[in-house]
């Protein structure tokens, strides 16, 4: 669920709520105004490097150099460039499913499809559906299952890992308790890493730490691990 400050609610498998701040209508649209001048001077340079041959057939083969990375563009960015490309990267925003985890290459390929729909045929229908949704998604985001977030705001460790527990919130690892307060900190820290680097051998090393400290296994994700332990000892915290 969207809230008026433009946050993003997601629902853990484990039922822990988790809250991102969603990147608005201004920032994905100088994001794209970057991203269209970076397209204009790919052109500009390719047709200033080969200005002097432009004769005969060599005028199409310089015209696909300019046109088809720009059509790529996008696509590729967000898929090497941890869902961003230069235009995001400036304004701080990237692509984020919207159950809170990383996008993968059909994720990506469908915003892109879609994107070539939305822009070069119904100008403005992208930011019609944004406005008319309310997680913060165009048509590709719908189709794709994802949304743009924000990571420019510095936050405090509290807020980057603040978990909603609803009131018929159920422990998954008891085992939590034998944990201390800066075991739990250490294991924040680690999520707040991973969310701002991706650093994955970070955060799969630091699930697997917990596991055995806690002699525990699981098929959750990490993330989904690491999040459910802090949640576990929020519920047990609570109740002291």
């Amino acid at each position: 669920m969207a809230t008026e400050d433009h946050s993003f609610k997601i629902d853990t498998t484990q039922n822990v709520g988790i809250t991102f701040q969603l990147a608005s209508a201004g920032e994905r649209a100088m994001s794209w105004f970057i991203d269209f001048l970076v397209k204009m001077a790919w052109v500009l340079l390719i047709f200033e490097i080969f200005k002097n041959s432009l004769g005969g057939n060599k005028w199409a083969a310089v015209l696909c150099l300019a046109i088809i990375p720009i059509a790529f563009y996008n696509l590729l960015c967000e898929l090497f460039l941890n869902g961003q490309s230069v235009g995001k990267a400036i304004c701080k925003t990237r692509v984020m499913k919207i159950d809170g985890t990383q996008p993968g290459l059909s994720n990506y390929l469908m915003r892109w499809v879609f994107g070539l729909f939305e822009f070069n045929f119904f100008a403005g229908l992208g930011l019609i559906i944004y406005f008319w949704n309310n997680k913060g998604q165009r048509l590709g985001d719908i189709f794709a299952g994802t949304t743009v977030i924000k990571i420019n705001k510095e936050m405090t460790l509290e807020e980057t890992t603040a978990l909603d527990l609803p009131d018929n919130y159920q422990p998954t690892f008891p085992q939590v308790t034998n944990l201390s307060q800066r075991d739990v900190e250490v294991i924040k820290e680690g999520i707040v890493f991973y969310r701002k680097y991706q650093n994955y051998k970070v955060l799969n090393n630091l699930a697997h730490k917990v596991a055995g400290t806690l002699e525990v296994t699981t098929n959750l994700s990490q993330l989904d691990f690491l999040q459910v332990v802090v949640g576990d000892y929020n519920f047990y915290k609570n109740q002291d």
